[in-house]
C-alpha cells in the first residue's frame, strides 16, 4: 500500500512539473507583433504563432500606430504612431519616441540592435539609437520616383530597398516599375539588382536571407511571392498568382518557415510554399506582421 502511494505521489509530481514546462514554453514561445483595427483604430496587437494569447499593445484614439519590428534581442518593438517613430518594451510598456524630424514608414531594426532604417516620403534613412542622428543613404531626384520597403542584410553592413530608379513613372497606372537596389549603410556603392528584364510592379516585403537570397512580394497588389539570388540575379516564383492571391511574406529569424497570406487569411508555410497552415485564431484584419526573434541570453 505504502509503495503505491508513494507511486502516485511521484506521479503527481511529474504531473505539476509538466504543466509548469508546458506553460513555461508557451510563454517562452515566439510571438507575431502586427497592427490591426480590431478595436476601431490602428493599434498594435502581438498573440502566439498559433493565433492565441492576444495582447493589444497600444491604445489611442488619434493617430494610428503602425509598422512594428522587433529588437533583435525580442525584448522591443519599435513602430509609428502617425509617422512618428516610437520604442516600447515587448508588452507593451515603456513607450517612447525615438526624437527625430522624420515622417517614418516601414521601419527594420538593424542585426545588431544599434539602428533602425526607415522610408521618408521616398527617401531611405538610418537613425542611429544611441545619439538620434539620421543619415540620408538614398533620395529620389526625379519627381514621381521613390524609394520604399527598406531591409537589413543578415550581417548588418548593407540596405536592400525597392527603387524605380531613373525610370519614368507609369502615370496611367500610377504604379512605376521597381527594381532593387542595393547600398552600405553609409550610402556608398549603391548597385541596382534588376527583377527581371523591366521591374515589377508592387514589390515589396524584402527578407534578404543568410545565403544571399531574397524573398519578396511582387505584382499588382503584392499578389505572388518570389525570390532572388543574388549571386546570380536569378529568380523563383514560388506562388502562383493565378490560381489564389498570395503577398506579405515574413520569414522567420531561423529562415525554416514564413507568414504568409493567402487571399487575405495568415498562415505559415515553409520557404518553398509547400503547404500553408492558416492561422485559424487569428484576426480578420492584420497588417504587416513581424515575427519575434528569440533571445538567447532570457530565462527561456
Amino acid at each position: 500500500m505504502r509503495i503505491m502511494v508513494i507511486i502516485f505521489f511521484l506521479l503527481m509530481i511529474a504531473g505539476v512539473d509538466g504543466a509548469v514546462a508546458q506553460e513555461t514554453s508557451d510563454d517562452c514561445a515566439p510571438r507575431i507583433a502586427f497592427a490591426s483595427p480590431e478595436d476601431g483604430d490602428m493599434e498594435i496587437y502581438t498573440m502566439r504563432i498559433d493565433g492565441t494569447d492576444l495582447q493589444q499593445l497600444t491604445i489611442n484614439d488619434e493617430d494610428y500606430d503602425d509598422f512594428p519590428t522587433w529588437s533583435p534581442d525580442g525584448t522591443q518593438i519599435a513602430y509609428t504612431h502617425g509617422f512618428r517613430l516610437f520604442i516600447m518594451d515587448a508588452d507593451g510598456s515603456h513607450s517612447e519616441e525615438v526624437p527625430i524630424d522624420h515622417s517614418v514608414r516601414y521601419p527594420a531594426w538593424s542585426p545588431d540592435g544599434h539602428y533602425i532604417v526607415f522610408e521618408d516620403n521616398t527617401r531611405i534613412v538610418i537613425v542611429d539609437l544611441t545619439t538620434f542622428e539620421t543619415n540620408i543613404i538614398s533620395e529620389t531626384e526625379l519627381r514621381g520616383q521613390y524609394n520604399s520597403s527598406p531591409a537589413w542584410s543578415p550581417d548588418g553592413t548593407r540596405i536592400v530597398y525597392t527603387s524605380s530608379g531613373d525610370r519614368e513613372p507609369q502615370l496611367a497606372l500610377f504604379l512605376p516599375r521597381l527594381d532593387f537596389y542595393i547600398v552600405n549603410i553609409d550610402g556608398s556603392n549603391r548597385t541596382r539588382v534588376p527583377i527581371g528584364d523591366f521591374g515589377s510592379v508592387g514589390v515589396g516585403n524584402l527578407n534578404w536571407l543568410s545565403d544571399e537570397r531574397i524573398i519578396y512580394s511582387s505584382g499588382d497588389l503584392y499578389s505572388s511571392v518570389s525570390m532572388i539570388d543574388l549571386t546570380d540575379n536569378s529568380i523563383i516564383q514560388l506562388t502562383d498568382y493565378l490560381t489564389s492571391i498570395f503577398y506579405g511574406p515574413v520569414v522567420a529569424p531561423n529562415e525554416q518557415q514564413m507568414l504568409i497570406f493567402d487571399r487575405g487569411q495568415l498562415g505559415i508555410t515553409d520557404l518553398t510554399v509547400s503547404e500553408i497552415q492558416v492561422i485559424e485564431n487569428a484576426p480578420e484584419r492584420i497588417f504587416h506582421p513581424a515575427w519575434q526573434p528569440q533571445n538567447d541570453d532570457s530565462a527561456c
